[in-house]
């Protein structure tokens, strides 16, 4: 209040400075607003009623008042996601959980992304080492104890084949540059899995089960077989992309009782990068229960769509057989 000098008292100015401050800090928009408006109202009455002519203190007073409610009211809140509410940065309806600010949503999908990009980069499998001068490499899945061997004529070239039975891959011929993996390719998720053996060798094994319970591949116990192992299971997409592409695949031969169509097509564009495939597939039956592999149904219209063209016509019209495919165009990663 003002004294008998006509000055404003300490004690209010104290007062009203303290109203200010506080009800900047716990006032929004609006109440700032309304806040400034009710302290310039207050101070001209308090004004009028000493002296119809204020002083330039009073006047001072007034103007840092107001301006530091108009410096609070122009500066925009942090803008949020309303609850159940979605938005730009925030596709997705938001939980009932307090509401996030749209910059700590934005560090956010930053961060993700900086860590997607930097997954991108990093290969999704491990690239296995291949010994020096190796520039290609041939696939044999399903070897029984009889694998395509290395060429003797050309040192560049290693094979890798696959055989999941452990009495069969002891039986192959070593090579220094052939590798043999212990396991079956299938498709989906690496896994393990009970393999059916069957026939000499195991050569007939397969995870599923026979059609013909009465086959002569079958056996019986008195044969030693059938007998079950468990084996690895892993995916025809992990084994190409664990080859350097620096490194040429030449060709690929499977013949995997039953498996062989679901091994290739699972492995989806990567299969592009084989320029021959050559696999055991079905014609009008299956020797094995619950599997896709047959010609016209399952392979002809896939490798179509993969842009390969069947090469070999003489093929049976019922029973196993095995069938050759080349790849058209270009080399595709």
């Amino acid at each position: 209040m003002r004294g008998d000098s006509g000055r404003i008292s300490p004690r209010y100015l104290i007062v009203t400075v303290v109203a200010i401050f506080f009800s900047s800090i716990f006032s929004g928009m609006i109440g700032s607003h309304l806040t400034k408006a009710y302290v310039s109202n207050k101070l001209s009455q308090k004004l009028d009623q000493r002296s119809s002519a204020p002083s330039e203190a009073s006047d001072k007073l007034l103007s840092i008042c107001t301006s530091a409610l108009e410096a609070k009211s122009s500066v925009a809140p942090t803008p949020t996601c309303p609850p159940q509410t979605p938005c730009a940065v925030c596709p997705e309806v938001p939980s009932a959980s307090p509401p996030v600010p749209h910059n700590a949503a934005s560090a956010a999908v930053t961060a993700a992304a900086a860590m997607a990009a930097a997954d991108a980069d990093a290969p999704k499998v491990p690239l296995i080492e291949l010994p020096d001068g190796i520039k290609n490499v041939i696939i044999n899945i399903g070897t029984n104890y009889n694998p395509i061997m290395p060429p003797e004529d050309d040192l560049t070239t290693m094979v890798i084949a696959v055989e999941p039975i452990l009495e069969t891959a002891a039986r192959i011929k070593k090579h220094p540059r052939l590798s043999v993996i212990l396991a079956a390719i299938a498709s989906g998720d690496a896994r393990f899995q009970t393999m059916q053996v069957h026939n000499v060798g195991g050569a007939s094994s397969s995870l599923a089960a026979p059609t013909n319970k009465n086959a002569f591949w079958v056996g019986t116990k008195k044969d030693g077989w059938p007998s079950h192992q468990i084996v690895p299971v892993m995916s025809m997409a992990t084994l190409l992309e664990s080859i350097p592409k620096t490194v040429n695949i030449k060709h690929l031969k499977t013949d995997m009782q039953g498996f062989d169509f679901a091994a290739v097509s699972s492995a989806g564009r990567k299969i592009r990068r084989i320029p021959e495939v050559y696999a055991e597939v079905y014609v009008g039956t299956a020797s094995y229960e619950g599997v896709k592999n047959d010609l016209w149904k399952d392979w002809e219209p896939y490798m179509k769509s993969m842009g390969y063209k069947r090469t070999t016509d003489n093929v049976k019209k019922r029973g196993e057989d095995n069938a050759l495919w080349v790849r058209e165009g270009t080399e595709e990663f």
